[in-house]
């Protein structure tokens, strides 16, 4: 096929449709649909990418197969197509009307032809990024021969451009994405990590996450106005374009600000989750997003280990429900509800809601799990649940924890330190040695706390300190009572026992309760010095008082020989 008297040059930037156009009128044909007859080709098979089409109309026009498929829209699935080398979805692009920048086209008048843009065939592209003019959307026309004429479809509508073209510039206005997508269909080099996007997944993410982002998880997109929604996109493609972390720290905003009932990815996520759930996200264009989106997911939302979202699987679980937590530790669900509380989180919070961080709060709810109550721990001691108290007031054992409203509860490891260190202090033997006796009996033999006791033994100075199990509980720590004797004795009190006071004075017991109820000598109650049990004691200067004026039979007739 031989070429053409007279060919026009693919400008950048042009469509295939409108370079058709525009090489029609250049030979003499104001109809394109008549010019593709006239020449020989198919122009329904040429506007849809046909290969065999764009070899034919290369060999007419000299401009090479490759750029006339770059500048068409090729049909490469079901509802995909490549758009000068971008893939983009059908819903993406316009059908059957004619869009333009009332300015461009002027321009493009005075220096020659106006042609059309690719860019200007995306609907979210809105607003000129050169002159910031609302594109303009010819009036439709009943021709569908003529619906594709670009340049009869600008002949017929001349008036109306040339006046839009005098619109003033609306300077407020938001024009990165429409900057960003001309760039990105004349191929400016970037090593940006939005170009590994697709132009639709752009375009849908920066949708659908935007409203989230400005309005909330309860916005609908078909509630909110056009105004609302190209504030969102705005704000979606702001963070879509600056990558990753701007992109999770989005998610982040979202997750920190949601005022939903019951906090969860889908109900914090609203619109967005909504649309990820119908659209196809295995299909490889959303991979970038759904990595993100499991990544983010994962670290901020109670998944199991194995559950699995958006085709992965979670490795690690980051955060569980409260309900979970009780069931997983065996804990009720007010004393789940406590703990949180106490830990600092959940104060204020319904119990559905409350989120665990695992990491930060896992172990507590472990150990929380594993404690048990005082009648428990006595048992576990070996000793009376009537000692129970006097052993806490000596701090041997702490509560592991003290909630409000709880009693307090004790951990099974901070007993066996506890029993470790006496078990230190003490020598294993296979049979307890005679007259030791168990602490606790030893306590109430020598009338003293067991505390004091305890305290001796884990300072190390109950010598004949010994156990006869290899696992002992406090019941099967054993030792000598005299050297307990011993190490609690004190220095003998200032007086005489009363019961030395009888032969000293030389008179019976009957005598001596008598002197004693009528106040001739005062006695006092006080505990022995070496046995601890309690006794009446008489001070040496009452002694020396009732002996300055009374003398006792006894003492006359001993002394008489």
């Amino acid at each position: 096929m031989s070429q053409l008297p007279i060919t026009v040059p693919l400008r950048s930037g042009e469509t295939l449709i409108s370079y058709v156009s525009h090489l029609a009128v250049a030979n003499g044909i104001v109809s394109v649909s008549d010019f593709c007859k006239d020449v020989g080709l198919s122009w329904c098979s040429l506007r849809r990418g046909r290969k065999e089409q764009l070899q034919k109309l290369s060999e007419l026009s000299g401009v090479r197969t490759e750029d006339l498929t770059n500048a068409g829209n090729i049909l490469i699935g079901a509802l995909d197509y490549m758009l000068s080398g971008q893939q983009v979805t059908r819903k993406l692009l316009v059908q059957y009307e004619t869009r333009v920048c009332a300015r461009c086209v002027v321009e493009d008048a005075a220096k020659g032809a106006p042609i059309g843009r690719v860019e200007w065939q995306v609907k979210t592209y809105r607003t000129c990024h050169k002159h910031g003019v609302h594109i303009y959307t010819l009036p439709a026309t009943d021709d569908r021969r003529s619906c594709f004429d670009f340049q009869k479809r600008v002949t017929d509508h001349w008036s109306a451009i040339a006046a839009r073209a005098t619109m003033v510039r609306n300077g407020k206005a938001n024009y990165a994405f429409e900057k960003y997508l001309s760039e990105r269909f004349n191929a400016r080099s970037s090593s940006l990590w939005v170009d590994g996007l697709a132009v639709s997944t752009i375009v849908e993410v920066s949708e659908r996450l935007g409203i989230v982002m400005v309005f909330g998880q309860y916005a609908f997109s078909t509630k909110m106005s056009d105004a609302d929604r190209l504030q969102a996109f705005r704000a979606g493609f702001a963070a879509v374009y600056d990558g990753p972390a701007r992109i999770l720290a989005a998610f982040d905003e979202i997750h920190r600000t949601s005022s939903s009932r019951l906090p969860g990815f889908h109900s914090d996520f609203g619109a967005f989750s909504r649309w990820f759930a119908l659209v196809d996200w295995t299909k490889e264009r959303y991979q970038p997003i759904v990595e993100l989106l499991c990544k983010f997911a994962f670290e901020n939302y109670p998944f199991e280990v194995g559950e699995q979202f958006l085709g992965r699987a979670c490795e690690e679980q980051k955060f569980m429900r409260a309900a979970s937590a009780a069931k997983k530790y065996k804990i009720d669900h007010l004393r789940t509800r406590l703990l949180a509380r106490d830990l600092g989180f959940g104060t204020d919070t319904a119990y559905a809601q409350i989120l665990i961080d695992v990491k930060k709060y896992g172990k507590k709810f472990e150990e929380f799990s594993q404690c048990i109550n005082q009648k428990t721990m006595a048992d576990e001691l070996g000793i009376n649940e009537t000692y129970i108290n006097k052993f806490l007031a000596g701090g041997f054992i702490r509560p592991r924890f003290a909630i409000e409203g709880l009693a307090p509860i004790f951990h099974p490891d901070d007993i066996g330190s506890f029993l470790s260190k006496i078990r230190k202090q003490a020598a294993y033997v296979t049979r307890p040695p005679k007259g030791s006796l168990a602490l606790s009996e030893v306590s109430i033999r020598v009338k003293q706390n067991l505390v004091d006791i305890l305290e001796l033994c884990l300072a190390g100075k109950a010598k004949s300190l010994c156990f006869a199990n290899r696992t002992p509980s406090l019941s099967d720590f054993f030792v000598n009572r005299d050297e307990i004797l011993d190490l609690l004795q004190s220095e003998p009190p200032n007086g005489i026992y009363k019961h030395k006071v009888r032969p000293f004075l030389r008179i019976n017991t009957s005598t001596l309760k008598f002197v004693v109820d009528e106040g001739l000598l005062n006695s006092e109650r006080v505990k022995h010095h070496r046995s601890r049990k309690p006794t009446a004691l008489i001070r040496f200067e009452d002694v020396s008082d009732f002996l300055a004026q009374y003398t006792t039979l006894g003492m006359m007739s001993f002394q008489a020989g």
